[in-house]
């Protein structure tokens, strides 16, 4: 129909003079039906695909309504709604407390549900676990005092909370006349020290809920992942809460024993094409009945090198082609999410311990028993595609589950062995650092005589065990450049155990990376695989696009100001790349200050080569670079240099192009890199330009504001 229609309206000689309108009149008289169906057709596809070009990176919120079936919209409809008022919830449910979290990551959101479960297995409290999004804040006002209310609360960025306690964080930032007399509440924050708002987001809810009338009633927890104490620092927080229980509470101690949340049973009657086998499935998709459904991609590596290799670490260099997806689009400066598997002898151990090699292949249906609990894994599936793909089996063991391990345990010696190291702190710390224990390893190191942990229930460990999350790669190539080929620098250590070079600490997504990387070097090899059922062909690996706010600005003559430290480097490499390709296309690109930082400029000078052949492209004028290595005996054997300390030399210079010529900064690597370096302008500004705190700090504010001073930063 389409060739028909185009020849007619091509024989019409349409006109162009508007007001022609007895020669419209016969050609409105010429189109049939089939016509004005066809025009309306290519009409509507033209709106979507400029449509779809325009907002391409803001889905259809109502995409997931085209696969709904029906008859799940009516069951939906039938239900009861499901009320936002926690005051009216925790009623309904009859629970003593409520555990409210606010994550980004999801560490918050396990700790919570930690929490609960060790409330109700020590006190028998029934908890009721609360997304901070579920609920409207100021229902918390109606929290009668015979309640506990409990915050878990992360802080990321520039001391922001997470996105599912924005409506929290606006109620308790904005209200004036709240009264809270009645609210009892706990708090433990999530931060990091290196960065300078270090867990300001319960700073801020917690000040507030005082503010309004509420008793906090034992001080705020806070835990400082950049000395990775987090787990300890809650783990010590808790025991300070339930302490408060039974002192001042009255709350009796118990030991309830386990009480399941959820059941998983074999079920071989599961239609096979109903089972997962091992393709992802992002946690953030768990709530997300509204939205649209991110889309995991399988992506081949076609280009693997190692940029420095060494005894303690080494570093690749990897590309992946888009060309198969042609709806897979990203942007310099994005990041990929790789989905890592865990090594199949990791598995294999498992599964041995628990005595359920038998069994790996059997389905498995999983479900929820107790109401308000959260389905982390997909389901129908199998052990090898839990094991294998959804649970974070290599991660090391975390001492509160020790206690609830020994009920299980299949000896009198492995039931003292873990009670003694859930006791004591420092003998837990010992032992995880001499054996780098992981949950199938702890298994193994405890067994008299190869016992199996058969009591060991699979709800337990799907219970206890957190999902498998993707880790996210900064991405080193420009879209511009390479639009069908995506790039990725990692960094890759060899750690050994306990002093032994030969068994060492199994690493997931970088070990992975490495893995695939002699998969490509040798073809021929046998391919890792955890399933039974080979889910990628050979040298392929799971991923997705992660948006990212870290982009160059929109006029390519803005002068750029880079700091980078170790693998920061990557994204920054794409951001010369791309200045690089408009300069051979002879448009104007703004002057570009590189410093880069890294142990050693003869083995770990990252993409050197790269480096200054876009120095010789734009000439010394548009492009310099200053470099720092803090270990390279040749370039100062006493003192070590850092990138910070390149600044301070330059500052004149960075100085005059942010200030006066409209610069940006962008700064990537670690998060003490960054904040040594805002640490380092803060105290040039005063010393060079006499500035005072408050101005630099303002200044530094409406600069990060403004997106002209960004940074991606780690750790």
């Amino acid at each position: 129909m389409a060739i028909d229609m185009a020849s007619k309206y091509h024989s019409l000689h349409l006109p162009t003079h508007h007001g022609d309108w007895s020669l419209w009149d016969r050609i409105y008289d010429q189109l049939t039906l089939d016509d004005c169906v066809g025009l309306l057709v290519i009409l509507v596809v033209t709106i979507a695909y400029l449509s779809h070009g325009y907002l391409w990176d803001k889905p259809d919120p109502y995409h997931h309504l085209w696969f709904e079936k029906p008859q799940a919209r009516s069951m939906v409809n039938n239900l009861p709604a499901q009320t936002r008022n926690i005051a009216t919830k925790l009623e309904e449910r009859k629970k003593e407390m409520v555990i409210f979290w606010g994550s980004q990551s999801g560490t918050a959101e396990s700790l919570a549900a930690r929490l609960s479960r060790e409330v109700n297995r020590r006190f028998g409290i029934e908890s009721l676990l609360a997304d901070l999004s579920d609920y409207d804040a100021a229902s918390i006002t109606d929290i009668p005092v015979t309640k506990i209310a409990v915050f878990i609360l992360s802080t990321y960025g520039e001391g922001d909370p997470p996105d599912n306690a924005n409506e929290l964080w606006s109620w308790v930032t904005t209200q004036k006349d709240v009264k809270l007399n009645d609210l009892r509440y706990a708090a433990f924050g999530l931060g990091n020290s290196n960065y300078n708002a270090f867990n300001r987001a319960i700073d801020i809810v917690t000040k507030s809920l005082d503010g309004f009338g509420a008793r906090a009633l034992l001080p705020v927890g806070k835990a400082d992942d950049a000395k990775g104490s987090t787990v300890e620092d809650f783990l010590a927080w808790q025991d300070e809460l339930f302490g408060m229980l039974k002192t001042t509470l009255g709350y009796r101690e118990q030991n309830v024993g386990y009480q399941p949340t959820l059941s998983a049973v074999y079920n071989d009657s599961v239609n096979p094409a109903d089972i997962h086998r091992g393709i992802p499935v992002d946690p953030r998709e768990r709530k997300k009945a509204r939205g649209g459904r991110l889309k995991v991609y399988a992506l081949p590596l076609t280009e693997g090198r190692e940029l420095f290799s060494g005894s303690e670490r080494s570093c690749l260099h990897l590309e992946f082609d888009l060309s198969q997806h042609a709806r897979l689009k990203y942007k310099t400066g994005d990041h990929l999410a790789v989905w890592p598997q865990n090594p199949v002898q990791e598995v294999n151990r498992l599964l041995h311990m628990l005595g359920l090699q038998s069994q790996r292949s059997v389905p498995v249906s999983i479900a929820i028993t107790e109401p308000g609990i959260e389905l982390k894994y997909p389901t129908p599936t199998t052990l090898d595609a839990l094991f294998g793909y959804y649970m974070d089996i290599c991660g090391p063991m975390s001492r509160d589950l020790l206690p609830s391990l020994i009920q299980f345990a299949p000896s009198e010696s492995s039931e003292a062995r873990l009670a003694q190291l859930s006791s004591d702190p420092a003998a837990w710390t010992e032992y995880l650092s001499d054996k780098h224990i992981n949950l199938g390893r702890l298994l193994e190191d405890l067994s008299e005589d190869g016992q199996s942990w058969t009591s060991i229930p699979l709800s337990f460990l799907l219970e206890y065990i957190p999902p498998l999350k993707p880790r996210y790669f900064s991405i080193s190539s420009s879209a511009v450049v390479q639009p069908r080929r995506v790039s990725i620098t990692a960094l890759v250590s060899h750690t050994p155990i306990n002093g032994n070079i030969q068994n060492q600490i199994p690493g997931l997504a970088t070990t992975y990376l490495a893995r695939l990387k002699a998969q490509l070097a040798a073809p021929g090899a046998a391919s890792d695989t955890t399933s039974a059922v080979q889910i990628l062909p050979p040298h392929h690996l799971h991923a997705h696009i992660q948006r990212s706010p870290f982009k160059l600005p929109a006029n390519a003559a803005v002068p750029l100001i880079l700091v980078a430290s170790g693998t920061g480097i990557a994204p920054l490499r794409a951001f010369l790349a791309e200045r690089s390709r408009l300069h051979r296309m002879d448009r104007p690109v703004g002057r570009c200050l590189l410093f880069y930082g890294a142990r050693s400029a003869q083995n770990e000078w990252l993409y050197r080569e790269e480096m200054e052949e876009v120095r010789r492209e734009l000439g010394q004028g548009l492009f310099e670079i200053e470099t720092a290595f803090s270990r390279d005996p040749a370039k100062d054997p006493v003192r070590k240099c850092y990138v910070q300390d390149r600044v301070r030399e330059r500052f004149g210079d960075i100085a005059t192009t942010l200030l006066n010529e409209g610069g940006y900064l962008y700064v990537c690597g670690s998060a003490r890199m960054a904040r040594g370096l805002g640490k380092i302008m803060d105290e040039c500004f005063a010393e060079k330009m006499a500035w005072s705190k408050e101005r630099y700090t303002e200044w530094a504010a409406r600069m990060k504001r403004e997106r002209k001073w960004q940074e991606d930063v780690w750790g």
